[in-house]
């Protein structure tokens, strides 16, 4: 269920009430008005391949700008949750400043989290499964950065908060926030598969490595970082870049 915050006021996707809708084999899209916050929504649902794709357009009829913020609250089904890990997808899933995975068990009660926003992945090793929700594009245009951590996002117990996007509304002025979700079979690094699978990535996926690449060199803003190794460390760069790439073939 989506969450909005427009200005400071709260609201979610329940109360939406649904004008109009026009449902096909593989797409559904319903018209709402959210009659707290006086917002407009088109919800436009996609499903192949199989993933399913989430678009929303929002509108506000109002000559002053507000800020809207969205969130979307994920429930994992409480057999996979309780021995599951929710997971960190940050670069290829092997150097994060955070341990990668937490016990979902360890989640008792609602837990910020700032590393990866914008995308809740979480691993069930006993069914050998990944389920992930993440944002996809921001106004049609395609994201993989994090998402603004005053955007809520959180782990809770039995799934997730996501941060999807944010945007000052206002009279010709919409936002449209686009979402995915997925299961994969396997591990964590399906996921980065998926990803990287997607555009702008896969156009460059078949491109030679460029004669400067073996030249490059690494620099972190953050001297305190544990990432300082890989820039003292050319072997550790040149294994690390490979593990990377092999996710590209």
């Amino acid at each position: 269920e989506d969450q909005y915050d427009l200005d400071g006021k709260l609201s979610a996707e329940s109360a939406d009430v649904v004008l109009s809708k026009t449902i096909s084999r593989e797409s559904a899209t319903f018209e709402c008005v959210n009659a707290p916050h006086g917002l407009k929504l088109r919800k436009e649902y996609h499903l192949k391949g199989g993933v399913l794709q989430k678009a929303v357009r929002y509108s506000l009829d109002s000559s002053d700008r507000l800020l809207l913020k969205v969130s979307s609250q994920s429930v994992v089904d409480a057999a996979l949750f309780k021995d599951g890990y929710y997971y960190l997808p940050t670069d290829d899933g092997y150097k994060v400043f955070n341990a990668p995975f937490t016990s979902a068990a360890k989640v008792k009660e609602p837990t910020p989290w700032t590393v990866s926003t914008g995308s809740f992945v979480f691993y069930s090793p006993r069914a050998n499964r990944v389920f992930a929700h993440y944002r996809h594009q921001v106004n049609n245009r395609y994201f993989y950065s994090e998402a603004h951590p005053s955007i809520e996002s959180k782990f809770i117990p039995g799934g997730a908060i996501t941060a999807l996007g944010a945007a000052f509304l206002g009279r010709d002025a919409p936002l449209t926030l686009t979402s995915r979700l997925v299961a994969l079979e396997g591990d964590p690094r399906e996921y980065h598969r998926h990803r990287l699978d997607e555009p702008p990535f896969r156009e460059y996926a078949g491109r030679k490595t460029p004669s400067w690449f073996p030249r490059a060199r690494m620099f972190l803003s953050d001297s305190g970082s544990t990432g300082m190794s890989l820039i003292k460390d050319r072997e550790v760069v040149a294994r690390d870049v490979k593990s990377f790439l092999k996710l590209l073939r």
